[in-house]
């Protein structure tokens, strides 16, 4: 995600004004080392995410993660032949090819969190600034050899079997790090947001997407600390975990579940009162009008035993039972209860669902039309 840093002198000593021979001395020719391969085998996966998200692309957020996965693809690809580069022509070749798609990495992990949270592509003209930008510095990496806005200075180093590119930074690299920073900070947070407001058996989905985000963000630390063997860059690296770990989210629990905007347009605008309980009576989840109908419901509700809050209304679960209704009265009140016990495909209980709704005004019109009879 971010790129190699040694600005002037390099670990082993060597300085941009001090190197030896010209730019176009070919080094001897070397086989992939498994850094290459690894990377080569990452970028491979990535690509299968991408065509796997692009068969759902009618799902904004699956649009985002095919492009996203697309763009780790490329970037992975040109690091594993930059790594294995004979001279400084080539590494320069595929710093160009990483950056095809690197320069896009951190405005899609922005517009796929924009996208998670609020259940629809993120407004046009987000979109295009983000996009903008990305090219803008793709463009100036690409043109590098006339302005050397991007790198002064480029050369290159042999180091077990590895090709690693030094380079001396210009302006625009500064901007280009502020922007690759800055843009995977707003994301994570925007995953981390999406987290804390999410119904517990939602929060492991969002978990493991928001580590998936996370791992070539710290992999890039450890790298700018001096800690990465032979000075590689490790976030590349970072994206071998980064795909695997969002589609395991994504795929397994559904890009419906994903982005739930099902939950925001049916259950939530449903004006009966819905709770989902465990079979041991605790609230895993509930919707908005449960707030109107039972005042003392909040978030920290979440896990306690239904019963204390619903008083004389007690539902009558027990495993064996199909769908019932059941009329009751409290306070004066009217409510009718529906209990659904919630299966998987094995049948084996996890819950209930509860839907109450307040009856009393249609009560009170049938006595009036009994006693107009």
């Amino acid at each position: 995600m971010l790129h190699r840093q040694f600005q002037g002198l390099s670990r082993d000593g060597w300085h941009g004004s001090n190197r030896q021979g010209t730019d176009t001395v070919m080094l001897s020719l070397y086989p992939f080392t498994l850094y290459s391969w690894l990377l080569l085998i990452a970028s491979g996966v990535s690509l299968w995410l991408a065509y796997l998200g692009a068969r759902q692309r009618q799902l904004p957020v699956a649009y985002w993660f095919s492009w996203l996965c697309l763009t780790e693809a490329v970037y992975t690809f040109g690091y594993a032949f930059e790594l294995a580069s004979r001279s400084l022509e080539q590494a320069k070749f595929w710093i160009n090819i990483e950056m095809v798609g690197g320069a896009y990495i951190p405005a899609l992990v922005v517009l796929m969190a924009l996208t998670y949270l609020h259940h629809r592509h993120p407004p046009m003209g987000i979109t295009a600034a983000l996009l903008i930008l990305a090219s803008l510095t793709l463009a100036v990496i690409l043109g590098n050899e006339q302005h050397h806005l991007m790198f002064t200075d480029m050369q290159i180093i042999r180091r077990d079997h590895l090709t690693i590119t030094l380079l001396e930074f210009g302006p625009w690299y500064y901007l280009h790090l502020v922007y690759i920073n800055v843009g995977v900070t707003i994301g994570n947070i925007l995953f981390y947001y999406c987290w804390r407001r999410a119904p517990r058996y939602h929060r492991r989905q969002v978990m493991l997407i928001l580590l998936g985000t996370l791992i070539p963000w710290i992999c890039y630390i450890l790298f700018a600390l001096g800690w990465s063997p032979y000075g590689i860059d490790l976030s590349a690296f970072g994206f071998i975990i980064t795909g695997p770990l969002c589609a395991y989210s994504l795929f397994r629990y559904r890009f419906a579940d994903l982005s739930p905007i099902a939950r925001e347009q049916v259950f939530d605008e449903m004006e009966e009162t819905v709770l989902v309980v465990d079979h041991n009576y605790r609230i895993v989840d509930f919707n908005r009008q449960a707030d109107v109908l039972l005042p003392a419901l909040n978030q920290q509700s979440l896990g306690q035993d239904c019963r204390p809050l619903l008083g004389d209304i007690q539902p009558p679960l027990e495993p064996s039972q199909q769908e019932s209704e059941h009329v009751m009265n409290q306070g004066g009140r009217h409510y009718e209860l529906r209990c659904q016990p919630l299966r998987q495909k094995t049948r084996e209980l996890m819950g209930y669902s509860l839907m109450l709704r307040d009856t009393t005004e249609r009560q009170l019109l049938l006595e009036q039309l009994r006693q107009y009879a």
